[in-house]
């Protein structure tokens, strides 16, 4: 999984990129450990996200590494 996702780094739109596990920090109520593998994109305008949604790049990690999830989260945000 961490292979592929870091395969995402050629597409030119993402402006910069963060692939982590989960950290063996202090259980709390509020941390969600429901999780094995995050990545973190940012992009310069929604325009630059859609061209990584439609990228050949993006397709091809899709399809090779489908497998390996269950579930997958998105958290769409953008600066106020």
């Amino acid at each position: 999984m961490i292979a592929g996702l870091n395969t995402l780094r050629a597409i030119p739109t993402i402006q910069s990129m963060h692939v982590g596990v989960l950290a063996s920090t202090e259980k709390r109520d509020v941390v969600d450990t429901s999780w094995d593998v995050s990545e973190i994109m940012f992009f310069h305008d929604a325009a630059g996200q859609k061209v990584y949604q439609d990228h050949p790049l993006h397709m091809e990690f899709v399809k090779n590494c489908a497998h390996l999830w269950k579930k997958v989260l998105v958290y769409d945000a953008q600066d106020v």
